[in-house]
Order: structure tokens, then C-alpha cells, then sequence
């Protein structure tokens, strides 16, 4: 198996955990009429799952970028993994009694920032890695710089009309951002 064959799989498995994880959180969400009532919670699942579909086009972007395929750089990727599946865990609280006391769910937007540090990192590496210049990193920085400071934003802030517009911007960044992304 070359070595993009082990990122992949890798990647499957714990993107497969995630999804399975945020379906579950649906299910009970749904079950328990939830949703109807609080249709953050319902975006929130959107945005990750957006984020777990995104992250299968990231892994196709580095399929050919075999210099970096070392031990630190596979635990990078191995850690934003993780973070994504902790994003999914902490997506739905596992009782539905405990939507009232946070439903703005900060533990969620805390791993978010972290999965968009660790993203970031990524970002530079690849972008670095193509050969951009420091003036193309600038103009292009909005791509990990939107997403960080909204989740930023959101780890603090509690009022749910913030909540609600960052979750819209995260979703419409998201769609903008991989409106053109192809895998082959």
C-alpha cells in the first residue's frame, strides 16, 4: 500500500466515527422533537458535517505531495482528525435535558478552534509547500483566518443571535469555499 493508501484509511475510519457520531446526535435530536424547537443545534450538525465532507477533499489535495508523508506530519493530520471527531461528540449533548443549561454549546466552538489551528497549520504547510509567496499567503489568509475568528467569537460569546449568524457564515464560507473542489 503506498503511503497515501494509510492517510486515507486513517482518514475513512475516524470520518466514518464522525458521521456516525453526528447521526446518532440527529437521531436523538429528532426523536425527542428538538430541532423544531431549536434549530441551532440542527445547524450546527449541518456545519459539521459540511467540515467532515470537506475534510475528504483536503485528504485528495495532498495525495501527491509525497514529501510530506512523515511521522509529524501524519500526526498533524492524525490530531485534526481527532478534533473533528471531538467536534462530533460535543455536537448534541447526550441527554436531551442538557440542551436547556448550554445551548449554545461552547465546548463544541472550543474544539472547533482548535481543529481551525491545527487546520491552519495544514494550510500553511500546503500552501508553503506549492510555492506561494508571503504576499500570495496574505491575500489568500481569509481561508483559515474567517473560520477562526468566528469560532473565536462564538467560544466566548453566548447571546444565540451571534450563534445563529456565526453558524450561517460558517455554513455559507464552507459552500464558497469548496463550490469547485473535485475529487479525480
Amino acid at each position: 500500500m503506498e503511503s497515501f493508501g494509510y492517510i486515507a484509511g486513517v482518514a475513512a475510519i475516524v470520518i466514518g466515527l464522525s458521521l456516525t457520531e453526528a447521526a446518532s446526535g440527529l437521531y436523538r435530536l429528532l426523536r425527542h422533537g428538538v430541532i423544531r424547537s431549536d434549530p441551532l443545534i440542527g445547524a450546527r450538525i449541518v456545519l459539521l458535517v459540511m467540515m467532515l465532507v470537506a475534510i475528504w477533499f483536503d485528504t485528495w489535495a495532498i495525495r501527491g505531495i509525497t514529501s510530506l508523508y512523515s511521522y509529524p506530519f501524519f500526526l498533524l493530520i492524525f490530531g485534526q482528525l481527532l478534533l473533528l471527531y471531538l467536534m462530533s461528540a460535543s455536537c448534541v449533548p447526550t441527554e436531551t435535558a442538557s440542551l436547556d443549561r448550554e445551548p449554545t454549546n461552547v465546548l463544541f466552538w472550543r474544539v472547533f478552534v482548535a481543529y481551525q489551528l491545527a487546520y491552519s497549520a495544514l494550510w500553511l504547510v500546503f500552501q508553503t509547500d506549492k510555492g506561494f509567496d508571503l504576499h500570495s499567503l496574505v491575500l489568500r489568509s481569509y481561508e483559515v483566518l474567517v473560520p477562526l475568528t468566528v469560532g473565536l467569537v462564538l467560544s466566548v460569546r453566548r447571546e444565540r443571535t451571534l450563534h445563529a449568524i456565526g453558524v450561517v457564515t460558517l455554513i455559507g464560507f464552507e459552500i464558497y469555499s469548496y463550490w469547485n473542489a473535485r475529487i479525480g
